[in-house]
């Protein structure tokens, strides 16, 4: 462009003429490219820190929703298995809580969001708006997943909560004998008679005939729930009910392997006709199979 003159006067006439019309062209385009890039200097100083506090935001809430998913993942098993129930309603409600206070932090992305796309084209702008819609759709299925699994746990400390405490008295009661018949074992000496005593070895056979009873009206209860009614109410209570159900079968369950392993311990020292009386554990065996 600094020789463009002397060009021009090195030229004279219409050469010089035609040099000086390229010249004013060149100039006017290599203005207007560096205003362009001026002002994409400009637009990129002001898209950076609204991109990147976009970014950052989205980043952190995603890896968050990852950890709240594992989370409820381990919740929901716990709801299946019926176990530690009450710690697990704790976190449930530790969880839904935390959501509504991350649903807050969706809000300021969602403000950055809308600060970056005024400053960005129309494409990009949509981009940004699809990324937007994502999280919050996520965030929203996230906060419905929560609930549901909070009820669930509820709903299942409470079937918890109403089974008998007289199956776990039972349960001590079991391992205890279970413990002293095994120490008196490995003495060798007549452990069944010093150790199980005529009310304990009365006390054992009645638990049996009763978990022989229970059994029994439990499958005719498990009978009646085969039938299907598609009300919503009635599949509530249906599903209630067997929640239920599975506490009542896992506290039995147990005492029952309780019974056929000190059946098993007697059955190894006691004399024919004491035996005799104790078959009927055995039959417990068969009942263990059902579960």
């Amino acid at each position: 462009m600094s020789e463009g003159p002397r060009l021009v006067e090195a030229h004279p006439g219409e050469p010089g003429e035609q040099a000086k019309v390229k010249l004013s062209a060149l100039e006017q385009k290599w203005e207007a490219l560096q205003l362009e890039a001026e002002q994409r200097r400009a637009s990129l100083e002001l898209i950076l820190p609204r991109a990147q506090l976009f970014q950052e935001g989205v980043d952190s809430l995603q890896q968050w929703l990852i950890s709240v998913e594992q989370t409820l993942a381990e919740l929901r098993n716990a709801e299946r298995v019926m176990l530690h129930l009450s710690e697990a309603t704790d976190r449930a409600k530790a969880v839904v809580e935390e959501i509504q206070v991350k649903t807050a932090e969706l809000g300021g992305i969602q403000k950055s969001g809308h600060d970056l796309m005024e400053a960005v084209s129309e494409e990009e702008a949509q981009l940004v708006q699809e990324k937007m819609d994502a999280l919050r759709i996520r965030c929203s299925v996230l906060s419905l997943s929560s609930l549901d699994v909070l009820q669930r746990l509820e709903q299942a400390l409470e079937a918890s909560s109403r089974c008998t405490s007289s199956q776990e008295d039972l349960h001590l009661w079991l391992s205890r004998i279970e413990r002293e018949l095994l120490g008196a074992a490995g003495a060798q000496t007549h452990a069944g008679d010093a150790v199980l005593c005529a009310a304990e070895r009365q006390r054992l056979e009645q638990a049996v005939v009763k978990e022989m009873a229970w059994f029994k009206d439990t499958a005719l209860g498990l009978e009646k729930l085969k039938t299907i009614n598609l009300e919503p109410e009635h599949i509530a209570e249906q599903l209630y009910e067997q929640k239920i159900l599975a506490v009542e079968i896992l506290q039995h369950r147990f005492n029952i392997e309780k019974m056929v392993k000190i059946a098993e311990i007697l059955m190894t020292y006691s004399d024919e006709g004491e035996t005799s009386d104790l078959r009927v554990c055995f039959s417990l065996q068969f009942m263990t199979s059902f579960y």
